[in-house]
């Protein structure tokens, strides 16, 4: 048996199991709140205890319940935000109200698909993941259910101060237009309050998340991987900076070049790919070719 799978074996006999994943013994809702103040609070454990094979179903769920929480708390908050700082149809144009209404129509629509719209979610993060995985692998991240796994509890935990932060805003847009309605007066300052309560919410649930899903990262490819501290945060990282070059990179294609400009971003990500690709099977072969020698 390879070291490699040594240690994965000595670690799923070791580890204790998650309370997402022993659901058995308690509630779904408390194992998940459990498990997502664990992540939060101690990720060195949790990721140390963090299942490396056997499936893929409880981290996509995990992540799906943060991501679904998000879209149905975005209508109520996108249409109270709407309500409390819309301007008079009559004094703009309608391509400028229209404008307005763009949050609520969509994230109305984004509800009214929220199953769909999980299963396509559910299909990025395995993309995601896949390519986090190939930059990982570089620096010994070991197969590719555990990078998928890290990749979907470490992007649920980057999004859970901001669901917090969404939260927070809902109430306080929703809060500022009943009393719009009550003091009709003070309109335009509760409308100013709630914009700027909002601002600084969504600055600091985003910063904090990725702050979060970063240190998720590291500790997952360190604990889960049993590698060494250098070892693996450049695991993580190197999977984080392929997945972002590609992502920005296909983004920005599309946005700055057009649809041709796209397609060629598009080309280049599946090349660089491929590059990688290209450089685990020649470090698997010497791998093999060491031990082949050894024996002998």
């Amino acid at each position: 048996m390879s070291p490699d799978k040594k240690s994965a074996a000595s670690h799923q006999e070791t580890r204790q199991l998650l309370s997402w994943e022993n659901l058995a013994s308690q509630s779904p809702w408390v194992a998940f709140r459990q498990s997502l103040m664990n992540v939060l609070l101690s990720p060195g454990r949790f990721f140390q205890n963090m299942a490396t094979s056997g499936g893929l179903r409880e981290p996509l769920t995990f992540c799906w319940l943060i991501v679904g929480s998000m879209l149905l708390m975005s209508f109520p908050l996108a249409l109270s935000y709407f309500l409390l700082t819309a301007p008079d149809p009559v004094t703009v144009s309608p391509a400028d109200y229209n404008a307005c209404l763009l949050a609520p129509r969509i994230t109305g629509f984004l509800t009214v698909l929220l199953p769909v719209v999980l299963v396509l979610y559910g299909v990025v993060l395995l993309v995601e993941g896949s390519i986090f995985h190939l930059g990982a692998r570089l620096f010994g991240a070991r197969n590719w259910e555990g990078s998928v796994s890290i990749w979907a509890y470490a992007r649920g935990a980057g999004l859970a101060p901001m669901a917090a932060a969404e939260a927070l805003g809902c109430v306080v847009s929703i809060g500022c237009y009943l009393l719009a309605l009550a003091l009709p007066g003070s309109r335009a300052g509760f409308a100013s309050a709630a914009q700027s309560c909002l601002f600084v919410l969504l600055i600091v649930g985003g910063g904090l998340g990725v702050l979060v899903q970063l240190v998720a990262l590291i500790l997952g490819c360190i604990k889960s991987f049993r590698l060494g501290t250098a070892q693996g945060a450049a695991a993580a990282l190197c999977g984080l900076l392929l997945l972002v070059v590609i992502a920005v990179g296909i983004r920005f294609g599309f946005v700055k070049w057009g649809l041709k400009g796209g397609f060629v971003t598009v080309g280049s990500s599946i090349v660089l790919l491929v590059i990688v690709l290209l450089l685990h099977m020649l470090h698997a072969a010497e791998h093999r070719w060491a031990e082949a020698a050894d024996s002998k």
